[in-house]
């Protein structure tokens, strides 16, 4: 697992995310937390560099990856295969340092809950008291993803030479 990174506490990042993916989910979040770890992996010496991303699933994370790591699908240096694997791998092609980041059980069962509570809620009547409970509760878990300590969400796996 990785040390803990900085989440950004400035409302605005999350914000930001929301304008770019269009509504709030668990992995465009997920996949936000992703990018950034993969960045404190490979160090602040990297910040205003042009990085290359991979990343092994088709999913909302990619919105997420984007914002965090200025990687992009149209400027060609984010890639995406589409191997059903939460897997980034983030590097510097001048210096070929790479980063390599998978979520962690913990951050996929959070993502689980959310989908279970969305499923239930969307059975329920508009405006019902039922249906705002659940609401309550699928943007607590939101916020617990932007909030939790790095390594219950992210890990870093071996890089080979």
């Amino acid at each position: 697992m990785i040390a803990p990174t900085t989440t950004p506490s400035d409302p605005s990042f999350w914000q930001a995310l929301l304008r770019l993916h269009g509504h709030r989910c668990p992995m465009s979040i997920l996949g936000a937390r992703l990018g950034l770890a993969a960045l404190d992996v490979l160090g602040p010496e990297r910040a205003g560099r042009r990085l290359s991303a991979r990343y092994l699933h088709q999913t909302c994370a990619l919105d997420g990856i984007q914002l965090a790591t200025s990687c992009t699908l149209g400027n060609g240096n984010l890639q995406v295969e589409a191997k059903g694997e939460h897997r980034l791998l983030l590097w510097d092609p001048e210096t070929r340092e790479q980063a390599r980041v998978r979520l962690t059980a913990e951050a996929l069962e959070v993502g689980r809950r959310y989908a279970e509570l969305r499923g239930r809620r969307d059975a329920l009547a508009p405006g019902s008291q039922e249906r705002a409970a659940g609401e309550a509760r699928m943007e607590e878990l939101l916020r617990e993803l932007e909030e939790a300590p790095t390594p219950s969400l992210v890990a870093t796996e071996s890089v080979e030479a």
